[in-house]
């Protein structure tokens, strides 16, 4: 549902080796009139990670994984659970009254999004950042502009105390570099980097020990479902020049930056006289994913070769939860040098209402149909 996009803000991905001293803080509000009945949501971005959500059901604003532990401190989850619930009436009474205005729409259902924060640039620019939209058409002027009263004139000094918070901790980049046959007799070396905090990393090719760019692939970076970070580059070159490169990864949790080889192990055949399929199987199963629903919130269901995920998704907090278990997912994948096939990876989606929402596995946007 929703349609509109902050200004000059990259909220879930930037480029690697792109690292920026500009930061943002950036609101996402969604109200849905269903029935009569309003339903409020609010997510908190800094810098593109989600670290704190808060939803009508539970009337209280929760952490993200990683934020807990910069905001283990119960009185600022009470007080910023009170300023929501004031907020969350009055952005409830605007949308009720914007859809009474409707009086050629014979829809009792309706919504109302907005996406409130500010943007520090690198040289010290405030940008301040409103948008509102109402049935996914954007409101121009003042029309309807609704503000948490905190943070009038604040949100720079509420963007600055995040972070503040936020630099308390890192989580070191694990990195590993893989080989993959391609075309034209080339190989394809790729540096994955993961499970790292802050965003920030810079990853490049040395080749003979110099920086090597050239027809280097750069995927993005993007987040995981505990608020690390993932990404990697990748690079075509001759099998027999493979000793002539190194993957170079920069982080804030390095002391000194790590320079990997591409070095890797050979397979042998082993001799088994266990019968395929009767137990070798069913024991594979459970060595590699017993653990695969460790911190997943829906429904897992578990076979030797196939795993489905269920969940209800009445709110948009709901769809998050879902995306996250996803992330959970190919988290766990990545941990345990594994991977998921996503061209047999589809959504199915149940009930006539049910809303379609584009979920993702990994980079990749999975194909969805209706039960």
């Amino acid at each position: 549902l929703l349609v509109i996009k902050p200004p000059n803000c990259v909220l879930v991905s930037s480029l690697v080796g792109t690292a920026s001293s500009s930061h943002s803080l950036l609101y996402f509000r969604h109200a849905v009139l269903l029935e009569g009945q309003p339903q409020f949501t609010e997510v908190t971005y800094l810098d593109g990670q989600p670290i704190q959500h808060y939803d009508s059901n539970t009337e209280r604003m929760r952490p993200f994984p990683l934020w807990n532990e910069q905001l283990d401190d119960s009185y600022y989850w009470t007080i910023e659970s009170i300023n929501i619930i004031d907020f969350e009436i009055d952005f409830s009474e605007k949308l009720e009254n914007l859809s009474v205005s409707q009086e050629n729409n014979q829809s009792n259902d309706h919504t109302l999004q907005c996406i409130e924060g500010c943007k520090l640039t690198a040289d010290g620019e405030e940008i301040e950042i409103h948008q509102d939209a109402f049935d996914g058409k954007e409101m121009k002027g003042e029309k309807f502009h609704s503000k948490r009263a905190y943070l009038h004139g604040n949100c720079i000094q509420w963007l600055n105390r995040y972070l503040d918070m936020s630099f308390k901790s890192t989580s070191l980049p694990i990195v590993k570099v893989t080989h993959q046959e391609v075309i034209d007799n080339l190989q394809a070396l790729t540096c994955q980097a993961y499970g790292f905090y802050p965003k920030e990393i810079n990853t490049t090719w040395l080749k003979d020990g110099e920086n090597w760019d050239q027809e280097t692939f750069r995927g993005y970076i993007v987040r995981n479902w505990d608020g690390t970070y993932s990404t990697w580059i990748s690079i075509d070159i001759n099998p027999m020049e493979e000793y002539r490169y190194r993957c170079y990864v920069e982080h804030e949790g390095l002391q000194e930056a790590l320079i990997l080889n591409g070095s890797k192990s050979t397979w042998r055949e082993v001799s088994s006289g266990v019968p395929q399929g009767s137990v070798l199987g069913p024991v594979l199963s459970i060595i590699f994913i017993n653990n695969l629903d460790e911190g997943i919130e829906g429904e897992l269901t578990k076979f030797a070769d196939d795993t489905k995920l269920a969940g209800i998704a009445n709110t948009q907090e709901d769809r998050l939860k879902i995306q996250m278990d996803l992330d959970r997912l190919e988290h766990w994948a990545i941990s345990n040098k594994m991977k998921f096939n996503v061209e047999k990876s589809n959504v199915l989606h149940l009930g006539k209402k049910n809303q379609k929402y584009t979920y993702r596995l990994g980079e990749t946007r999975l194909n969805s149909s209706n039960g």
